[in-house]
């Protein structure tokens, strides 16, 4: 343990954490743009038609009311998987830094202590 480099080490971690999360982050910010941002866009444009058949009288209040409950559960349908995607990002980063830290440990110790 002799040669072990604190500053090495946390390089190292440092390095896993700043690449995966790099990685992890380019693909919610694509998911943003190709499908959260577009999709939410359609909704607002539904949402704008319905008020319009209200006004106009083409839909009943009650009519308007399930079109607008429908809209509302694709929103939260499309946040919902969003939300997840970004979980599963953060886990794939987590994941990377206890790799670098088991890593990190076994090269210290000089064996596989962590599995």
């Amino acid at each position: 343990m002799a040669g072990f480099n604190v500053t090495d080490a946390a390089d190292q971690i440092f390095f896993a954490l700043a690449q995966q999360s790099q990685s992890s982050f380019q693909g919610v910010v694509q998911d943003i743009e190709q499908h959260v941002i577009p999709t939410m866009a359609s909704i607002a444009r539904s949402l704008a038609v319905i008020g319009g058949r209200l006004a106009d009288g083409t839909y009943t209040p009650e009519i308007a009311d399930d079109e607008v409950a429908a809209q509302i559960d694709a929103a939260a349908a499309v946040i919902v998987r969003f939300a997840n995607r970004v979980l599963k990002e953060i886990q794939d980063i987590i994941n990377a830094v206890i790799d670098a830290v088991k890593h990190v440990i076994n090269a210290a110790v000089q064996t596989a202590l962590i599995a």
